[in-house]
C-alpha cells in the first residue's frame, strides 16, 4: 500500500490563485524558497489572505471531507533562504527566530497548530541557509514525517496534533476534489476576502479616529482635517480591492455626521476665525478664540473675545469704566446715520462711531527716561522706552519797539514711541522699520526717534513671543516738552498694498508738558472688505504700513 507526503515547493512567488489552497488542505510539508538572504515581507500578506479564505470555508470543509479543517494535517512550513555573505550559522539563527516571532505576533502560527495556516517546529530547525545541500534538510523532515508524523503543538495543555498519511489514491481523490471546491466556492476571490475582512476591522477604528475630541459644532477645515486623518488611520489598516469602496463610504458617514446638526456657523469674525455655533439666523455669533488686548491708555490688559462686529473690534471694547474712564480724552467726529464705516481716503467723511482714541495720562514728569514705561503690563525687557526726538525750531523774538520780525532758533526734546501689541498682550516698541527696541545691559538707550519719525514704519511685525504671532502698531506715545510747541499727530495707515488710507478725520494737536496715548483702530474695514494681516508673506512697509509724516510740530502760544 502506497502512502503519499506531499511536498510542494514554493519559489518566492505569493500568488493569490486559489489553486494554492488546495495544497494547504492536502500538504504535509511545505518549502518556501527565497531568492533573497531575507524572507519577503510580501509572504506575511499572502498568508494572511490565504488565512482568511481558509478560515471563511473552515466548517464546509469540515463537513465535506470529515476530518478537522478539512485537511490531513496542519502541513509544517520550512524556509530555504540563499547564503548570506557573513557567517551563515550565526544568520540561520537569527532568521528562524525572527521569522518565527513574526509569525506569532501576526497568528499566522498559534500554540494550536490545528487552528494556524500552518506550523513551525519548535525542536527541530526550520530555516535554511543556501539553496545548495538543502535535500538533506528536507529529507530530516520528511523522514519524521513517514515515521511518526508531526506535533507542532505547543504550550502546557497542548494535545496531540491531527496528522493523516492517506493512501496514493485517496490522496489524489481528495485533491482533485479540493481543486473543484475551490474552484466554484463563491469565496474563490482570496484577496477580495482578505480585504473585506481587513477592511470591516479597520472601517469602526477609523470612524473613531474622526470622532475623537470633536467639539460639539465644528467648521469646515476641521470637518475635512479629521476626515483625512481619519482615512490615513483607515488606509494604514485596511487593505485590498475594498478600500476604495469603504474608503468612500467612511467619507460619507463622517460627512453626514458633521451635516446632521455639528456644522458651525459659516460667518467669520473679523479676525477670520468662525463662528462657534451651529448654523443660526438669529442671535448674536459666538467667539471661538479670545486674545488678551490692551486698553486706550495702556495701563490695563484684559481678555476680549474674537470680534464679529466693527464697533465691538473698535469702540466697545475699550470703553472701560474701571480704568481709561479717569483720563480727559480727545473727542473725534462721528455720526450715528454715518455711511462710513471708518474714515478713509475712499469714504472721506465722519464714521458711526470713532475707531481710534487719544488720552492724556497726565504731565511730562509721568515719562522717565531713565527707567522708560514703569506703571503699564505686557513690555519685554528693554522695550519700555520713547525715543528721544529733537527739533529746532525758531522762535519769535519780541523786540522793544513790539516788532518780532527777528527770531531765535531753539532746541526741544519730544520723546515718541511706537507700540506693537500682539494676541497674547506683549508689547514692544520699534526703533527702526526692521528692529525692536532693546535697551542696553546697563539700560541705556542710545536709539533717537529720528528713523520713526522720518520714514513709514511697518503696520505688522514678528512678536518675538512663544506664539511667533504678528504684533500689530496699536499705541503712539507722545510726551511734550514744556516749551511753547504745537504738537500735531495726523497717523494715517495703510493696511493692505493696495487698500485706502485710514485716518482719523482731524488732525489732533497734543498740548504741552504731557504724556499722551494714540490708539489706532485694532481692524481695518472699509465697504465690507476686511483688511487683514498678510498671510505667508513678508511683513514689512511693503504689506502694510503707517505712512510717514505723522508728526509735526510748530511754534506754538505760551498756554
Amino acid at each position: 500500500m502506497v502512502r503519499a507526503l506531499t511536498l510542494p515547493v514554493i519559489l518566492g512567488s505569493t500568488t493569490t490563485s486559489p489553486t494554492a489552497m488546495p495544497f494547504l488542505h492536502v500538504s504535509h510539508v511545505l518549502v518556501f524558497i527565497s531568492d533573497s538572504s531575507q524572507l519577503d515581507v510580501q509572504y506575511l500578506q499572502w498568508f494572511r489572505r490565504l488565512d482568511a479564505v481558509r478560515l471563511k470555508n473552515k466548517d464546509q470543509l469540515q463537513k465535506k471531507f470529515d476530518r478537522p479543517s478539512g485537511r490531513y494535517c496542519s502541513p509544517r512550513a520550512l524556509f530555504v533562504l540563499r547564503k548570506p555573505l557573513e557567517d551563515a550559522k550565526g544568520f540561520e539563527f537569527n532568521m528562524e527566530d525572527l521569522i518565527y516571532r513574526t509569525l506569532r505576533r501576526s497568528r499566522i502560527v498559534t500554540n494550536n497548530c490545528g487552528n494556524s495556516l500552518f506550523a513551525v517546529p519548535m525542536s527541530r530547525t526550520f530555516v535554511h541557509v543556501g539553496h545548495e545541500h538543502c535535500m538533506e534538510f528536507i529529507e530530516g523532515h520528511t523522514r519524521l514525517a513517514f515515521k511518526q508524523g508531526f506535533n507542532d503543538n505547543v504550550g502546557r495543555n497542548a494535545g496531540v496534533a491531527y496528522f493523516r498519511l492517506a493512501q496514493l489514491h485517496r490522496w489524489v481523490d481528495v485533491f482533485e476534489k479540493m481543486v473543484h471546491f475551490f474552484r466554484n466556492v463563491n469565496e474563490i476571490d482570496i484577496d477580495a476576502k482578505f480585504s473585506e475582512v481587513r477592511c470591516s476591522k479597520a472601517y469602526p477604528v477609523a470612524l473613531q479616529a474622526y470622532h475623537d475630541n470633536l467639539p460639539p459644532y465644528y467648521d469646515e477645515f476641521v470637518h475635512q482635517a479629521k476626515v483625512a486623518y481619519a482615512l490615513k488611520v483607515f488606509r494604514a489598516k485596511a487593505k485590498g480591492p475594498t478600500v476604495q469602496r469603504l474608503a468612500e463610504e467612511l467619507r460619507r458617514e463622517c460627512e453626514e455626521f458633521w451635516k446632521s446638526g455639528h456644522e458651525t456657523c459659516k460667518e467669520k469674525s473679523l479676525t477670520g476665525h468662525g463662528c462657534g455655533k451651529p448654523i443660526h439666523a438669529t442671535g448674536e455669533h459666538l467667539a471661538r478664540v479670545q486674545f488678551l488686548s490692551v486698553c486706550n491708555c495702556g495701563r490695563s490688559r484684559h481678555v476680549r473675545m474674537d470680534p464679529f462686529s466693527l464697533i465691538h473690534a473698535n469702540f466697545s471694547f475699550y470703553e472701560r469704566p474701571d480704568c481709561c474712564a479717569d483720563l480727559t480724552p480727545v473727542i473725534f467726529a462721528s455720526k450715528d446715520d454715518s455711511e462710513a464705516d471708518m474714515t478713509c481716503s475712499e469714504t472721506p467723511i465722519p464714521p458711526k462711531f470713532p475707531s481710534w482714541s487719544c488720552v492724556c495720562l497726565g504731565p511730562s514728569s509721568r515719562y522717565s527716561h531713565k527707567v522708560g514705561i514703569t506703571d503699564q503690563q505686557g513690555f519685554f525687557s528693554g522695550s519700555n522706552f520713547l525715543l528721544p526726538w529733537d527739533v529746532k525750531l525758531d522762535f519769535p523774538r519780541l523786540l522793544s519797539s513790539g516788532d518780532s520780525r527777528k527770531s531765535s532758533t531753539r532746541s526741544t526734546k519730544i520723546f515718541i514711541g511706537l507700540e506693537y501689541e500682539c494676541p497674547k498682550g506683549d508689547r514692544f516698541m520699534l526703533s527702526a522699520p526692521d528692529t525692536m527696541l532693546r535697551s542696553s545691559s546697563c539700560g541705556l538707550v542710545k536709539e533717537t526717534a529720528s528713523k520713526i519719525v522720518g520714514s513709514a514704519m511697518p503696520l505688522y511685525f514678528p512678536c518675538p513671543c512663544a506664539l511667533k504671532a504678528h504684533a500689530q502698531l496699536m499705541r503712539l506715545h507722545v510726551v511734550t516738552p514744556k516749551l511753547a510747541v504745537d504738537v500735531t499727530v495726523q497717523p494715517r495707515v495703510q493696511p493692505a498694498p493696495s487698500s485706502p488710507v485710514f485716518y482719523p478725520l482731524e488732525a489732533i494737536t497734543l498740548t504741552q508738558s504731557s504724556y499722551w496715548v494714540i490708539r489706532l483702530p485694532y481692524v481695518y474695514k472699509n465697504k465690507g472688505v476686511v483688511y487683514r494681516p498678510p498671510d505667508g508673506t513678508p511683513w514689512g512697509v511693503e504689506s502694510a504700513r503707517l505712512l510717514g509724516g505723522t508728526f509735526s510740530v510748530a511754534t506754538g502760544r505760551p498756554s
